[in-house]
């Protein structure tokens, strides 16, 4: 049979979702929060609330887009829009662009924006404990202190992702590390759900440790709301932030971390002669024959025929500076894992053996091989940068000015924050059409599934519905999602 293709007068709309995010923007206060910035109050453009343009960006950034245009689409059902985000006024296009530069170009940023879009954040994130009665997940190994006290620690996993913006001529896109024009934001997670606590914007060239002493120490500000009795903070950095001065906040505010070592310009034969002092746990590849000999060996199913790896831990003095301007000493722990190679991949003896060695910086009691487990961990973050840059779609920012994209930068960690908790509580559902079960949802899922739901826009006894009709396997939770959070 054939299938005709016709124009309907139906208002149908590909936003179906939206009205659950702007339930969430509602219950965090946002509009109160962003009405009384300092923009430029007598300016003709300001006709329009903040909160309507802050709450439009985020909106269009849960949709997976973040370009200036998509407020056209939006003014085609702006009726529906405007009911969904609860706004006074839908800006237009250029409305848009030119008041997020406003908000940006006469506001300050560092002591008045900033600290109001962290502060919803905060409350975002806060949501999720009304799930989660328990708060934010800790790491499952406890750490168990000298004194006897059990701690629960919050994993916060800090790093620097470049945005690609090659062949583009904008304010402060300058060349990262990756070898390409862009900006180099660091964004730091917390818990095993991922949410993104803090954000800095930074143009392409800096270097990741230049300000991150000043990023960590408000980071642990904006995390002390979040943490429970019995619980702390074990930050998680890579080897671009292998520096004392990090270290020293930690310890000031009395947290934990897990640094990677640069190793620079120390010999690896030094750590390999260190590998071999009693003590130094040795694994080999479990088909060795020695093992059934040698009861000093553990058989490892990851590594190969001719492959030992040996961990174990030592200790260094560090010399800073503390909060009070003096010189402070410390002895810190570094856990090592070297890797001896004998065996090439073809089989072939190595006259000299290949050296493999990576150390960490930590101030926990864990053993050696949880430090480099909970370490491994870390990796995760990737995948929350790549739900940043691919689902979201932010790593082409819309703007020419560097102030705005950072702005757009910023918001964008709320609309991220908004998406994951939507995953978390769709996660939670029975019945849920996916197959298998997984701890947590991409963004890209929720986009898809539950924010781009088509919909019809009908009138009802006084009431605006969106129907979403009852063929679509993901009605029943767009529905149940909507009922939690109004």
């Amino acid at each position: 049979m054939q299938v005709t293709i016709e124009h309907t007068q139906k208002d149908i709309v590909p936003y179906g979702g939206l009205p659950i995010v702007g339930s969430i923007l509602k219950s965090i206060g946002l509009a109160n929060t962003c009405n009384d910035m300092p923009v430029a109050k007598a300016h003709p453009l300001n006709k329009i609330e903040c909160s309507d343009i802050i709450s439009t960006c985020i909106a269009i950034m849960c949709t997976g887009q973040h370009n200036f245009e998509v407020c056209r689409d939006f003014a085609l059902e702006q009726f529906f829009i405007k009911n969904a985000l609860g706004l006074v006024n839908l800006p237009s296009a250029e409305r848009f662009r030119q008041r997020l530069d406003l908000i940006f170009a006469e506001s300050d940023w560092k002591h008045d924006v900033y600290p109001r879009l962290a502060q919803l954040n905060q409350k975002v994130i806060m949501l999720y404990f009304k799930e989660n009665k328990t708060g934010l997940t800790p790491i499952p190994s406890p750490l168990f202190l000298d004194d006897g006290q059990v701690m629960h620690l919050l994993p916060v996993d800090i790093d620097v992702t470049p945005y690609d913006e090659s062949k583009s001529h904008k304010e402060g896109a300058t060349v990262t590390y990756k070898n390409f024009i862009g900006y180099a934001p660091i964004n730091a997670h917390i818990g095993m759900e991922g949410f993104m606590l803090d954000t800095e914007f930074r143009i392409g060239k800096q270097h990741c440790q230049k300000d991150t002493p000043e990023f960590i120490t408000e980071t642990i500000r904006y995390a002390e709301p979040l943490i429970k009795d019995g619980q702390g903070l074990l930050f998680r950095l890579d080897s671009g932030n292998d520096a004392v001065d990090n270290m020293a906040v930690i310890m000031h505010f009395g947290h934990y971390f897990i640094i990677k070592r640069n190793l620079r310009k120390e010999s690896l034969v030094d750590w390999w002669e260190l590998a071999h002092n009693p003590g130094t746990v040795k694994h080999t590849w479990a088909g060795n024959p020695a093992l059934a000999s040698d009861p000093s060996l553990k058989e490892d199913e990851g590594l190969k025929e001719g492959v030992t790896r040996y961990v174990g831990s030592t200790w260094r003095e560090v010399t800073y500076t503390n909060y009070e301007g003096k010189p402070c000493k410390k002895t810190l722990r570094i856990v090592f894992e070297v890797i001896e190679t004998t065996i090439d991949e073809e089989g072939q003896l190595l006259l000299n053996p290949k050296l493999e060695v990576n150390t960490w910086w930590t101030n926990t009691n864990y053993d050696d091989k949880t430090v480099i487990d909970l370490y491994h961990k870390h990796g995760t973050m990737e995948q929350y940068h790549a739900e940043l840059k691919t689902d979201q779609t932010m790593e082409k920012l819309p703007s020419g000015k560097f102030g705005t994209n950072m702005l757009i930068h910023t918001l964008s960690m709320i609309a991220y924050n908004i998406l994951r908790l939507i995953g978390y509580l769709m996660n939670k559902m029975v019945n849920l059409p996916m197959r298998g079960t997984a701890s947590r949802r991409r963004i890209g899922t929720v986009i898809k599934y539950i924010i781009r739901i088509p919909c019809i826009i009908k009138f009802h006894a006084n009431r605006l519905i969106a129907d979403v009709g009852g063929g679509n396997p993901w009605c029943g939770i767009v529905c149940e999602l909507q009922k939690r959070l109004t």
